[in-house]
C-alpha cells in the first residue's frame, strides 16, 4: 500500500454516503480472532472483516466513521457499505484522520469500458491504471490522492463490471501532517495494522452470483 499523502492544497469535497442496511454475523477464524461477515441484501456479494472494525451503517454516530476528508466516500459517492478502522486503536491519534473499506456502485457506467474509465477531469494525483485478481475476478485498479488544510487522503480504487453492474471497492486512508503541530510534534501513526485489516477485508470480497 502507498503511504498517506500529505500536502497543503485545497481539493474537491467528498460526500459521505452509506445507503443500504448491512447484514452481519460474527464468526471465528482458525486463529480464534473474531470476524464478521457482510452479505449484500440482494445476495450479490459477500466479504469478511475483523470484528473490531466499525460498520458505519449500523453505527452512524461512531467517531471512526467521520473524518475531515470523508473516508466513507468513493469516486462515485454512492456507497453501499463502509467499514471503518476504529480511531481508539491508533497510538498516535493526532496524525490519524480516518480509514475505511468501502463497497459502492457506479450507476452511470453501463458497460465495462465506462466502468474502467478515469473520471474527467482525473482525480488529483491519480496513478496509471492496472489490474488485480481478487477471488477469481479481475479488477481494474487506480490510486488517487488529495489534500486539504494539512490533511492528506489516499484512495485505492478497484472496479469490476459484473452481471452488468459496475462495482467499486475502495480502501481510503487519511492522515494529518505532523508539521502543523507545535514541538514536540507527534509521530506519524503506524499505518501497518490499518493497512493489514483493510487489505484482509478487500481480499475476502467475492461475488456470490
Amino acid at each position: 500500500m502507498a503511504h498517506v499523502k500529505l500536502a497543503l492544497s485545497v481539493v474537491f469535497a467528498l460526500v459521505f454516503g452509506v445507503v443500504v442496511a448491512s447484514i452481519a454475523a460474527t464468526s471465528q477464524n482458525k486463529s480464534g480472532a473474531g470476524r464478521k461477515s457482510f452479505t449484500s441484501p440482494n445476495g450479490d456479494f459477500q466479504f469478511q472483516y475483523p470484528a473490531f472494525l466499525v460498520d458505519c451503517k449500523a453505527q452512524r454516530d461512531n467517531e471512526s466513521c467521520g473524518a475531515y476528508m470523508p473516508v466513507c466516500s468513493g469516486l462515485n459517492y454512492d456507497s453501499l457499505i463502509c467499514i471503518a478502522y476504529p480511531k481508539d486503536r491508533i497510538s498516535e491519534p493526532k496524525t490519524f484522520d480516518g480509514a475505511a473499506f468501502v463497497v459502492a456502485l457506479e450507476k452511470d457506467a453501463h458497460d465495462e469500458k465506462a466502468c474502467h474509465a478515469i473520471p474527467d477531469p482525473p482525480p488529483p494525483d491519480s496513478s496509471h491504471p492496472h489490474t488485480r485478481t481478487i477471488n477469481g475476478v479481475e479488477f481494474w485498479v487506480i490510486q488517487t490522492g488529495g489534500a486539504a488544510s494539512s490533511h492528506g487522503e489516499n484512495q485505492m480504487v478497484y472496479r469490476a463490471f459484473h452481471n452488468n453492474v459496475c462495482y467499486e471497492l475502495d480502501i481510503n486512508t487519511s492522515g494529518v501532517n505532523p508539521m502543523v503541530y507545535d514541538p514536540p510534534r507527534p509521530k506519524m501513526y503506524d499505518q501497518r495494522p490499518v493497512n493489514k485489516a483493510l487489505e484482509q477485508t478487500l481480499e475476502s470480497f467475492k461475488f456470490l452470483k
